[in-house]
């Protein structure tokens, strides 16, 4: 008796660490994503102080960064060309943080970038005719030295993941997008083609291992299934890129091999050996009685198969499928090396598209921490748990109506 209240005690322990981490790992994921629901930081337009130039406007600031005012004039200045200073060229000068980076207390990235802001400052401040783009904070602390002639700041909090435009980095002030719809579209098209493309292959094979193929060609297939579902993903990332790739952009005729439909198939490809097991496994699980009655009453081979044994088998084949539907959902290196990565609003399976997984992947290391953009990534995590637990709960309610719970 002891021993079951054990097994019992350990399996409940068990239980509840599970849920405990999920809980741990969603309450991470949002507070790192909160930042992104107030306003984002400002951001000042500095000039030096002996520069007569007055305010200006957003429009008028983007002419600036992107090179299309070039003269002072231009804005009601002096004739002078102006001096457009950026970031990068400031990069590892100034570096007031060094202490705070030995110490752990700040990261690396972000005392560059600080060090980086303070250095276009004092820039501004010794170069009459140069204009910047610095937190609002940091034009502040200099004092006399520099003005402001424009302030920007987005207020629109959670709503910017709204928009159809991700650009996360730009050297113009005010210019982030930070909308994940193209992401979401990119990895909602690509689960859906390689669940149509996973689904007949992975359930056929696993009807003929089960029904049709011989004891000595099971025992071969299915270890040769299963040793597939163990490839690393990003071996066959490589063998997307070098070899499907060019192949679809020769036969569909297309500007880049890079595109949705190429990321399915490799992902429908690691998706099958997954469905084809577990299906397997269900189909062999029906009762040998129902194919008996079946053959009995004058059903063929064929009929008993689709119209007997996979109906029973059903719930066990759902299940199947919407574990390859996880796998493909959660799936990065493979996408991440064949599918374009552009964010763009898309339907179509030969564009390029930039799934979640994808952004998290490639552009984690580049967000500064704390950062809008680090934000941004972290609110792609929430939307993608949130997107796999809606698909568990669908999962469970589809097994529950067809009677396996």
């Amino acid at each position: 008796m002891w021993k079951d209240h054990a097994v019992k005690y350990v399996l409940m322990g068990a239980a509840s660490a599970s849920i405990l981490i999920v809980a741990l790992i969603f309450v991470f994921l949002a507070k790192e994503a909160a930042p992104m629901a107030a306003a984002d930081r400002q951001v000042a337009v500095v000039v030096n102080r002996r520069n007569p130039v007055g305010e200006v406007s957003i429009e008028q600031a983007r002419s600036l960064f992107e090179g299309r005012i070039a003269n002072w004039r231009e804005l009601g200045g002096p004739d002078r060309p102006v001096r457009l200073l950026t970031r990068a060229e400031f990069t590892g000068e100034h570096l007031h943080f060094k202490e705070e980076v030995m110490e752990g207390r700040r990261p690396a990235e972000d005392a560059e970038r600080l060090s980086s802001d303070y250095a276009l400052v004092d820039a501004v401040a010794e170069e009459e005719w140069a204009v910047a783009h610095v937190p609002l904070f940091h034009a502040e602390q200099a004092g006399d030295s520099v003005k402001s002639v424009l302030i920007v700041a987005d207020r629109r909090g959670l709503l910017r993941l709204l928009g159809t435009e991700w650009l996360p980095v730009t050297g113009v002030p005010g210019r982030e997008k930070y909308g994940i719809l193209p992401l979401v579209t990119g990895s909602i098209l690509v689960t859906i083609l390689a669940t149509v493309i996973a689904v007949p292959f992975g359930v056929t094979g696993a009807v003929y291992l089960s029904e049709v193929a011989s004891p000595r060609e099971r025992e071969i297939l299915k270890p040769v299934i299963e040793l597939i579902a163990g490839i690393p993903s990003v071996v066959l990332g490589f063998f997307g890129l070098v070899v499907l790739s060019p192949l679809l952009q020769k036969v569909f005729n297309l500007n880049s091999g890079l595109t949705a439909l190429t990321g399915a198939l490799m992902l429908a490809f690691m998706a099958v050996p997954t469905i084809m097991s577990i299906s397997e496994d269900a189909i062999r699980s029906v009762p040998r009685s129902y194919r008996q009655a079946s053959l009995a009453l004058g059903a063929s081979r064929l009929e008993t198969v689709w119209k007997v044994t996979v109906p029973a088998a059903l719930s066990g084949i759902l299940a199947a499928v919407m574990l390859g539907m996880g796998r493909v959902v959660g799936e990065t290196m493979a996408v991440l090396m064949v599918t374009g990565n552009a964010p763009v609003l898309t339907a179509s399976p030969f564009e390029s598209v930039l799934t979640m997984t994808a952004a998290i992947a490639k552009e984690m290391g580049d967000a500064v921490h704390g950062g809008t953009h680090y934000s941004a990534l972290f609110c792609i995590g929430v939307v993608l748990l949130v997107m796999t637990f809606g698909l568990n709960v669908l999962a469970r309610r589809i097994l529950s109506k067809h009677g396996m719970r």
